[in-house]
């Protein structure tokens, strides 16, 4: 699940996490825990702020 959430944000940087939830068929809560994983990781990068933010991979 972790590989396709990455596919997509990388598709679509602006993407909310209910959104993203839907598209992987799961909940919003599952995602904001992988997402966070991957942010405390050093993978994903918050850019910009919760309404118009985005999210940046680091290859």
């Amino acid at each position: 699940m972790i590989l396709r959430l990455i596919e997509i944000l990388r598709e679509e940087p602006d993407i909310s996490q209910e959104a993203l939830g839907e598209r992987l068929g799961t909940i919003r809560r599952i995602v904001q825990k992988y997402t966070n994983t991957l942010k405390d990781s050093g993978c994903i990068v918050r850019i910009g702020g919760k309404c118009y933010g985005r999210r940046q991979i680091n290859e």
